[in-house]
């Protein structure tokens, strides 16, 4: 299940696929439904779900925020704080904050729940004596991704307000992740907007203004099924093709083998519909485009570009020629692992990784790709 911003989520109906319809039955008031019968009571009542945290750190944090410069909310809140502390001895309460702390932007105090039990008592008790006063509890999680990612989500996908809302701060977080949308110092405010990226081996963000997809050699020699691809060769580059049939019977010359100007090394026809004028198309001398004058480090530079999302084929000839010339010119690199192929064996594949991976950038995958664009951040108080 897809979310509007891209998110995939499990489906709440995992495990019950095959349960029987439910009943359509009224509840004696007449309004409510009457609901199958269970063996057992949810073991929701008695653990928290997972992935939220049943260790030390507890799996929710609840932030009682207060006003600091008005005396009305500062008096109240400090009563609140006290009365929490008689009331509830076996939660763990923290220091009383007279100014902003972390994404926090107004003083506030915090109380950490541990089990469902805690979290069903305090949290309903906290709906009426928590007078004038805003909250925000937020779940702890242990799951895959940077603390920073993990830590932006949990404070703004998955949080619940009480009162009204308070706009948090997250430069902290974004500034936790590898940040390519480059500033012009490291103590310069954060860019916005921005994308953030994760990727196989770590959360990046990238500036969107800064950033071109470079799709090396979608030409017709690659994906055109004239050519039988990938498991027919048609010759080394040079060597003459000779005719070929096009799907609609029309015999036309393959001409030579990745020569400039001919059929076969055209833009992908297959393609081409989703091609922009704008596009900037660069002819390569060799096996990487940034060797011999091609003239795309100036496109590159006039457009202020500073990170190359690659895909494209062959992997681990063009495409892996293009991204370590590129990375050792000073771009960052983002190698698509499954927006690039190549007709040779698996580990040419798994070398190009390897190394985007482990030294001339990142890599992800289209999906991972996606999902960051439509989670775009446009300014620091929202994800």
């Amino acid at each position: 299940m897809a979310a509007a911003q891209g998110r995939t989520y499990p489906s709440p109906l995992a495990g019950y696929e095959n349960a029987p319809p439910l009943p359509n039955d009224r509840a004696e008031d007449g309004k409510s439904f009457v609901n199958p019968k269970n063996d057992k009571l949810s073991t929701a009542y008695e653990k928290f779900a997972e992935p939220l945290d049943s260790g030390r750190r507890g799996g929710f944090d609840v932030h009682i925020y207060y006003f600091q410069n008005n005396a009305q909310q500062l008096e109240y809140a400090k009563a609140l704080w006290e009365r929490i502390r008689r009331e509830f001895p076996e939660l763990r309460i923290y220091t009383f904050w007279d100014r902003p702390i972390g994404p926090h932007p107004v003083a506030m105090f915090e109380v950490n729940l541990f089990t469902p039990a805690q979290f069903g008592a305090f949290v309903s008790w906290l709906a009426i004596w928590r007078g004038p006063l805003s909250v925000l509890i937020h779940p702890n999680t242990v799951e895959e991704g940077s603390h920073a990612e993990v830590e932006l989500r949990n404070h703004s996908e998955r949080a619940i307000w009480m009162g009204e809302r308070i706009p948090l701060d997250f430069t902290g977080f974004l500034k936790q992740l590898y940040d390519l949308t480059h500033p012009p110092s490291p103590s310069s405010p954060l860019i916005f907007p921005r994308i953030p990226l994760k990727t196989t081996s770590d959360s990046v963000a990238i500036d969107p203004s800064k950033t071109a997809l470079v799709i090396i050699d979608l030409q017709n020699y690659f994906p055109a099924p004239e050519f039988g691809r990938p498991s027919n060769s048609v010759g080394p580059l040079g060597s003459d093709i000779g005719p070929v049939e096009l799907e609609n019977g029309t015999i036309i010359d393959g001409s030579r083998v990745l020569i400039r100007d001919q059929w076969n090394s055209s833009f992908s026809y297959l393609h081409s519909k989703e091609a922009e004028q704008s596009e900037i198309h660069i002819y390569k001398n060799r096996l990487h485009g940034f060797w011999g004058g091609t003239g795309i480090e100036a496109a590159l530079a006039s457009h202020g570009i500073k990170t190359l999302l690659f895909a494209g084929c062959n992997t681990y000839q063009w495409v892996g020629g293009s991204i370590q010339s590129a990375y050792t010119k000073g771009w960052d690199c983002l190698l698509s692992s499954d927006g690039t192929a190549t007709t040779s064996l698996a580990f040419a594949q798994q070398c190009i990784e390897y190394n985007s991976e482990g030294g001339w950038g990142f890599v992800l995958t289209c999906e991972q790709l996606v999902d960051g664009v439509r989670r775009l951040s446009r300014s620091h108080t929202k994800n």
